[in-house]
């Protein structure tokens, strides 16, 4: 079950070759709200989006499987079409995250940040910072048209975190001067 949706069709887009909505997906666990568009060639556009919804209620391949917490975005804009750069403006945050079982560990909560200026060189920019939790974090988040993505950055353990947070991150080698250690991960989504 998806939820309650209401929406308003906007049939001036039509001139434009594209459907518009205002919806809005209530549930009892969150909601989705913003303005739709799908344009020629499989272009979607949001505007003015705000979601905040549960891991576990995205789609398969959105979310890493098993991990819980919340999702909340606030984007002024999105744009994604077939064999290109998303472009994003706003923030999106990954909040009271948890890993899979059977560990489940408190992972901490996280943002990534898209300004106008965000598309470089073909690829999509975002800036990763920690919101709190056993981990501090800085990085950016990158992403290209092929629907690849790296996550890279520093980090290190927050003061008071547990002993198992600081023997993994010992794992990235040896820190800096600061006790940050660099962190990459690529792959595809």
């Amino acid at each position: 079950s998806l939820g309650g949706l209401r929406w308003k069709f906007h049939p001036s887009q039509l001139v434009r070759a594209r459907l518009a909505f205002d919806a809005e997906l209530m549930r009892s666990d969150g909601q989705v709200k913003g303005r739709i568009a799908l344009g020629p060639g499989g272009r979607y556009q949001a505007r003015n989006l705000e979601i905040h919804l549960p891991l576990s209620a995205l789609p398969p391949g959105i979310a890493p499987r098993g991990w819980s917490g919340m999702l909340r975005a606030q984007l002024e804009s999105l744009e994604i079409a077939p064999q290109a750069t998303p472009r994003v403006v706003g923030t999106i945050e990954a909040r009271s995250l948890r890993a899979p079982p059977p560990n489940g560990a408190a992972v901490g909560s996280y943002s990534v940040a898209f300004d106008a200026a965000s598309t470089q060189a073909g690829k999509l920019v975002g800036q990763l910072r920690d919101l709190e939790g056993p981990m501090q974090v800085a990085g950016t988040l990158t992403l290209a048209a092929d629907r690849s993505y790296v996550i890279e950055g520093l980090v290190a353990p927050r003061a008071g975190a547990s002993q198992s947070v600081t023997d993994t991150l010992r794992f990235l080698g040896a820190p800096d001067a600061e006790g940050r250690r660099p962190f990459s991960v690529a792959g595809t989504y």
